[in-house]
């Protein structure tokens, strides 16, 4: 979907890592997107009653439910 853009996936990737958005292994996968980590982590948070993911940090983990709580 990048490259519709003008722009290689690879190097979005780079500029998220770069400016802190996700983090990179040395391979270049995926290891968060914050606030959620794909590692375990003392944090976690559970979805809606179901599934429970890692949380980067204590403060990541308290604000999931909010950042998925339905608006309407």
């Amino acid at each position: 979907m990048a490259a519709e853009f003008g722009e290689p996936g690879r190097r979005v990737l780079d500029r998220l890592h770069v400016a802190d958005v996700i983090r990179l292994d040395p391979a270049g996968r995926i290891t968060s997107a914050y606030p959620f980590s794909a590692s375990p982590t003392l944090h976690r948070a559970s979805i809606g009653g179901g599934s429970t993911v890692y949380a980067m940090c204590a403060v990541d983990a308290l604000g999931i439910s909010a950042m998925l709580a339905p608006r309407w």
